[in-house]
C-alpha cells in the first residue's frame, strides 16, 4: 500500500459496523469525514437533523467553511441537490 486511499479501501473490504466507522474516522482527514457525515445526514427520505447540529454546532466558522469545501470536493459529481452543501 503506497497511499492512504488503498488502506481506506482495503478496511472498508474488511471491516464493518462500529469498527469500521471508527478507523475510517481516524483515517480520513478531519473535514473530509465531516462532509461525508453530513452527506449522509441529508441523504434519503429524511433528514438527520440530530446529527447535523452535532457536526455543525460543535464547530466555528472558519471549521463549516472548510467542511463545506471538502463536501462540494467530494460530492461534486453527486445528483442535485447533494452535490452542493447549500
Amino acid at each position: 500500500m503506497t497511499d492512504g486511499r488503498c488502506l481506506l479501501k482495503d478496511v472498508k473490504k474488511k471491516m464493518g459496523g462500529d469498527l469500521e466507522f471508527a478507523v475510517l474516522a481516524r483515517l480520513r482527514p478531519r473535514y473530509e469525514f465531516l462532509a461525508d457525515r453530513v452527506y449522509a445526514a441529508c441523504k434519503g427520505l429524511g433528514t438527520d437533523e440530530e446529527a447535523l447540529c452535532r457536526i455543525l454546532g460543535l464547530n466555528d466558522n472558519e471549521e463549516c467553511l472548510l467542511i463545506r469545501d471538502a463536501y462540494n470536493v467530494l460530492h461534486a459529481e453527486d445528483d442535485e441537490p447533494y452535490n452542493d452543501f447549500r
